[in-house]
């Protein structure tokens, strides 16, 4: 018989997300301060029957730091080579 996902599971759900908030509240500062005023802070909460009990599994995803770089050059097509490569 499949197990309904009811009231302890949910709790459990509820307290995971607040365990990584907790756990992750350094660099999520961090990030939200490189993040130039906002941060998605995104989370998958994955219920799995397993046997009689409900497996919850809690995923916290956010990017740390944002690269913003680029590279120019200009090329002159007539130039002639000096050297070999």
């Amino acid at each position: 018989m499949m197990e309904k996902i009811g009231e302890k599971t949910i709790k459990a759900a509820n307290g995971m997300v607040g365990d990584l908030l907790s756990l992750y509240q350094g660099k999520i500062n961090r990030a939200f301060d490189a993040a130039e005023g906002e941060l998605s802070v995104s989370f998958k909460i994955s219920f799995c029957q397993a046997n009689e009990k409900i497996s919850v599994t809690c995923d916290i995803g956010f990017i740390e730091s944002r690269v913003k770089d680029g590279v120019s050059d200009m090329i002159d097509e007539k130039q002639l080579q000096i050297f070999d490569e």
